[in-house]
């Protein structure tokens, strides 16, 4: 999945408020536990890739202690779904060296605390190898487990594994994107009916942020408004309003 944000830049000196409500709100909803989303994520980028792999302690047969991998073993075996040995520092290790010869490694640690006991793994040969090496060696690897860096570090709540949330078919769909570059063209559109000419910038990246796009548009016409899918406060929209504001770039 992927996240879209826009920004859209309007020439008139008036404050404008766009509410947007998606036409399928009132499609069918299913419920599903935050395990089997986190087992459906995993099991998206397995079949997306071919070097994408599980390892962990007892995530292959026993389905995983909070059977976040149920199923995986059964339908993709032993070379894709890998039982570990009770020993985080070494199958730490040989998930960093798959990474490091090119493979996509998903270390789960059974919880975390036990992570501790490959720290050295996590910070240094995961963390650091990248930028010792000048960038000659990638290390894309995401470790995982109840309680993520490039390398990727995901802490889930074991409290959160069987909540369960409503959840559309479309959200499910393998080329779902959140929607808000198209809104926000269609009310670009739909300004443009009312004389209202404005700029979409769909930047698709936030780091790095490409502020100097921004900034040009900007000085057009010294308008800007922003869209996004984040917190009301402390969001995307807020730091780029605050580097328009402080003059960057």
């Amino acid at each position: 999945m992927f996240m879209e944000y826009a920004w859209i830049k309007v020439n008139l000196p008036i404050k404008i408020l766009i509410c947007f409500f998606p036409k399928n709100l009132e499609k069918r909803l299913d419920i599903m536990a935050v395990r089997d989303a986190i087992n459906n994520a995993i099991e998206e980028e397995i079949k997306r890739d071919d070097r994408v792999f599980l390892m962990g302690e007892e995530v292959a047969m026993y389905d995983g202690a909070y059977k976040v991998s149920r199923g995986l073993w059964k339908k993709y075996g032993d070379k894709r779904i890998i039982d570990t040995p009770i020993s985080e520092m070494g199958f730490a290790g040989i998930a960093v060296g798959a990474a490091m010869a090119g493979l996509r490694p998903i270390c789960e640690f059974m919880t975390f605390n036990f992570a501790m006991q490959a720290i050295d793994q996590v910070i240094n040969s995961a963390g650091k190898t990248y930028y010792m090496s000048a960038g000659q060696v990638p290390v894309p690897i995401v470790f995982r487990g109840p309680n993520g860096a490039a390398a990727v570090i995901v802490l889930e709540n074991e409290v959160m594994y069987g909540v369960q949330f409503e959840m559309s078919d479309e959200a499910m769909s393998s080329d779902f994107l959140i929607p808000i570059v198209q809104l926000a063209l269609d009310a670009a559109k739909q300004l443009e009916a009312e004389g209202v000419d404005c700029e979409v910038i769909n930047l698709r990246s936030i780091r790095p942020l490409d502020i100097e796009c921004i900034a040009t548009s900007v000085k057009k016409t010294n308008r800007l408004v922003t869209i996004e899918g984040g917190w009301p406060q402390f969001g995307v929209g807020a730091e780029i309003a605050a580097s328009i504001l402080e003059g960057k770039p």
